[in-house]
């Protein structure tokens, strides 16, 4: 057991150089990065009835009290069918808060598309340029193990993802203060850590472990790209169980949560259940690539 972990964290050292010198984790970032700034700049905008300031509920007919440019208040009302579960605890919530924390985490969507087309092409190239730099024969004289070569390798990015994406998460969020009043810090650090960083290490798995059908840098790039669509997938997939309307407007027979921080919990967990189908393909890709090696070198 201590020779493997040796080996996993040779593997590890070794490949983490590889990405300081070629700095793709660092790149990926930075394109998520300023493509989240440039589309946020464009789709955070105030809604054309003004800011909302609250909601009142009686019954089955829902007022929302918006503040104009002007400074004057208008009320929307809006009633719902006798079957429709509505949660009643927005009365009583901060609703500034609830809406521009929303408004943010739906921003992320076509974010989370630049990041989904980024990695796959540019990481599934990180174990052909073994061959390239004629570092694959070097490696296979050491008694390291299939399995500890493939995960050194994908532990490798994911701890490189993980600073990477941290810095990119601070940026983003003094940005965001830039742009809304209120925010949900809390419940941004959690999307985070339960959405953003899973669905990088899942497609950047992915990308590593199939770079490793061949050992042609320009192969690696066809197969990126063969990638994109379960990339886009797995992302869009999860994400998609972020909406607020999945939680103001439940599936008929579904109770409607008690309170915010229930919905924002049950969101959460909604996109953990959400990520483990795409876990068991990457363990079972893993498994996959592990024979392949074997009997490749057989």
């Amino acid at each position: 057991m201590n020779l493997v972990l040796l080996q996993i964290g040779g593997m590890i050292r070794y490949e983490a150089l590889m990405q300081f010198r070629r700095r793709m984790l660092i790149l990926i970032a930075a394109f998520f990065t300023t493509g989240m700034i440039i589309l946020g700049s464009g789709m955070i905008t105030t809604p054309s009835n003004g800011d909302i300031l609250d909601v009142e509920i009686d019954g089955n007919q829902i007022t929302t009290i918006y503040r104009q440019p002007n400074g004057e208040l208008l009320y929307s009302h809006h009633m719902l069918p006798n079957d429709t579960e509505f949660p009643r605890w927005l009365a009583d919530a901060d609703i500034p808060m609830i809406h521009d924390t929303w408004h943010l985490l739906l921003t992320y969507m076509p974010g989370l598309i630049l990041l989904a087309v980024a990695i796959p092409p540019l990481l599934t190239e990180i174990i052909p340029l073994d061959a390239r730099f004629k570092m694959t024969e070097l490696i296979w004289t050491k008694p390291l193990s299939k399995a500890a070569f493939l995960a050194g390798k994908v532990l490798s990015v994911w701890f490189g993802f993980a600073g990477v994406m941290a810095v990119a998460a601070v940026i983003l969020f003094v940005f965001a203060r830039t742009q809304f009043r209120t925010l949900d810090a809390w419940l941004y650090i959690r999307y985070w850590i339960v959405l953003i960083l899973p669905l990088t290490f899942v497609v950047s798995g992915y990308s590593v472990l199939l770079g490793g059908l061949t050992r042609s840098r320009r192969a690696s790039l066809f197969i990126g790209l063969a990638v994109l669509p379960l990339a886009l997938w797995t992302f869009m997939g999860s994400a998609a169980m972020t909406s607020m309307m999945n939680f103001l407007y439940p599936m008929p027979g579904t109770p409607a949560y008690e309170s915010y921080e229930a919905t924002a919990a049950g969101m959460l967990m909604s996109v953990l259940t959400g990520l483990m189908p795409y876990v068991l393909l990457l363990i079972a890709i893993w498994v996959g690539m592990w024979a392949i090696l074997r009997v490749r070198d057989a």
